[in-house]
């Protein structure tokens, strides 16, 4: 039975390999073996969550050592180790500094401020920055730039463009929702109320939809 570790928090701030990454290093274990460890600090897998995956996939028992030192050594070590191991963009790399800066922020132990974290990544505090914007902004669009699906730059022009669409949609429900009130008066079928608002409807909860097919009825029934 192959052993289970859970992979450490410094091990996430970086992201897995690419799909084609997994299935390449999978065939040279498969090969060859495994021929770098797998380090466990504090229990969990520090440096290694790739090789790991590969040897469960494999069924092969995985190979690993324990690091010993400090939180702030492991953190060093994985640091370094993933900065020049794999291709990552300066956003992805941003986004894995922000990561750091808001984790140390949360915690108790030592701050990680934004010049330690630009010597650390080697990526700029100020993009440094608009990630932890990001990040704080939409947990879908960090989740896209630290897996490489996105740039910072287009997340934010994305995030604007979400806020206003946000921001039509809800005016254009308010005044709906005033011409249904204020003009009591005139009679509306259910026809002409979906028909004008087909293109709005599916911003509608399920509790507004019910709501406005009410009035609907109200209406037709004076």
């Amino acid at each position: 039975m192959i052993t289970k570790y859970e992979f450490h928090k410094l091990a996430e701030i970086y992201p897995l390999a690419s799909e084609q990454e997994f299935n390449l290093l999978t065939s040279s274990i498969g090969d060859s073996g495994q021929k770098d460890l797998i380090v466990i600090y504090e229990g969990k897998i520090l440096d290694g969550r790739n090789r790991y995956r590969a040897c469960v996939k494999l069924g092969i028992e995985p190979k690993v050592e324990t690091f010993e030192g400090s939180y702030e050594e492991a953190m060093k070590y994985s640091t370094e180790l993933n900065s020049g191991r794999r291709h990552t963009t300066k956003s992805q790399q941003a986004m894995s500094a922000a990561k750091v800066v808001v984790e140390s922020r949360e915690g108790d132990g030592k701050k990680i401020t934004l010049d330690r974290a630009e010597l650390m990544f080697g990526v700029s505090k100020k993009y440094i920055g608009r990630a932890i914007k990001i990040q704080g902004e939409s947990w879908q669009m960090s989740t896209a730039i630290f897996n490489g699906h996105l740039t910072i730059i287009h997340a934010e022009s994305n995030i604007i463009q979400l806020k206003q669409e946000s921001e039509r949609t809800e005016q254009e429900k308010m005044r709906i929702e005033n011409q249904m009130t204020n003009q009591e008066d005139e009679s509306y079928s259910l026809e002409e109320v979906i028909d004008y608002q087909a293109t709005n409807l599916y911003n509608k909860s399920p509790a507004e939809l019910i709501d406005l097919l009410n009035k609907c009825r109200e209406n037709n029934e004076h």
